[in-house]
């Protein structure tokens, strides 16, 4: 058998390596055409994160954090007390003890009021408004600006809920709780994203979003040359296409592992449901953007290997010709 020649050799050397790089680029290009997407479409930005609005884990998170807000700033105990102490003794003794109970029940009253507001319109309405102002909460996560109601703070990305403490505050009063009115302006944050590692993916994400536009076409190119400059190009494709899909299942399980890590590093304070609601509508354009690639990538492989010459493909091909093709009429 004849040794194939030093030219050749070198063609298949780099066409292989144009492949390989390409297949490794791959899954940041997914990445990168994500954050060049969703950060610079503020429209479409708000049309992933909408629905976010009517996820009860987040309404509950919501409601759970504007009570705590109003509850603590009212100090209810102390204005048991206080109203108690204002009382003759016996009454107020007995009022003094049923504080705990009292306090309780007033809490229960403003949840409930939060949970009517913020499963009314006006959630929605100042969800969209909020993160429209900010143009989006994944731009400020990957940029670290501070401006509008979401907000990077440290480790974490916030948005101001104080326009819908305010509406729960106007229905207290409407209802006749007028210790509310008396609760001055709140900027009560609620936590989107938590974690150690935002200021590094701040860095990360902003290198990718410079190479969202360029790096598809960089791994276009490096795969059509390595295909063009293989000696079996046919294989080469098969290759190619196989590579993409190793790369997409790869990133598909790093989305998997990142999920877990960032719910499982997550303070007490955060709700999980929520933070799994947001994160997973957040990734939700990479996943369908990785399996697309995979399905189709899936499909040239396939395609690629009937082509061949091997027994089995030469044996599925000769029988598709046997089959009987249907006469028309």
């Amino acid at each position: 058998m004849t040794p194939a020649p030093p030219r050749h050799r070198l063609r298949s050397a780099l066409a292989a390596l144009l492949v390989v790089v390409g297949c490794v680029l791959a899954p940041f290009c997914v990445v990168a055409v994500w954050v060049s997407d969703e950060v610079g479409d503020t429209d479409r930005y708000v049309a992933t994160m909408a629905p976010l609005a009517a996820d009860p884990a987040v309404q509950d998170a919501v409601a759970a954090r504007i009570t705590t807000a109003l509850t603590q700033r009212l100090d209810l105990t102390a204005q048991i007390n206080d109203a108690a102490a204002e009382l003759p003794p016996r009454l107020g003794s007995l009022v003094g003890a049923l504080s705990a109970p009292i306090a309780d029940g007033v809490q229960g009253f403003v949840r409930k009021q939060a949970d009517r507001v913020v499963g009314s319109d006006a959630f929605a309405t100042v969800w969209t408004t909020a993160n429209r102002a900010a143009h989006t909460a994944v731009d400020t996560f990957l940029t670290g600006k501070n401006e509008g109601a979401v907000q990077t703070q440290g480790d974490e990305v916030v948005l101001d809920l104080g326009p819908l403490v305010d509406r729960v505050k106007q229905a207290l009063v409407d209802d006749g709780f007028s210790l509310a009115a008396k609760v001055p302006e709140l900027h009560t944050q609620y936590v989107l994203l938590s974690s150690s590692a935002v200021p590094k993916a701040q860095k990360a994400f902003s290198l990718l979003r410079t190479l969202g536009v360029w790096l598809p076409v960089t791994v276009l190119v490096l795969l059509a040359l390595g295909v063009l400059l293989a000696a079996r190009r046919r294989r080469c494709l098969v290759a190619a296409a196989l590579g993409l899909c190793a790369g997409m299942a790869l990133l598909a399980l790093g989305l998997v592992v990142g999920r877990h890590l960032f719910l499982g590093g997550l303070p007490d304070t955060v709700s999980v449901p929520a933070a799994a609601a947001v994160f997973d509508t957040v990734v939700h354009f990479i996943r369908t953007t990785l399996w697309t690639v995979f399905g189709l990538a899936a499909l040239v492989a396939l395609g690629g290997w009937l082509l061949g010459p091997s027994r089995p493909a030469v044996a599925l091909r000769a029988r598709a010709r046997r089959l009987p093709v249907p006469r028309r009429g």
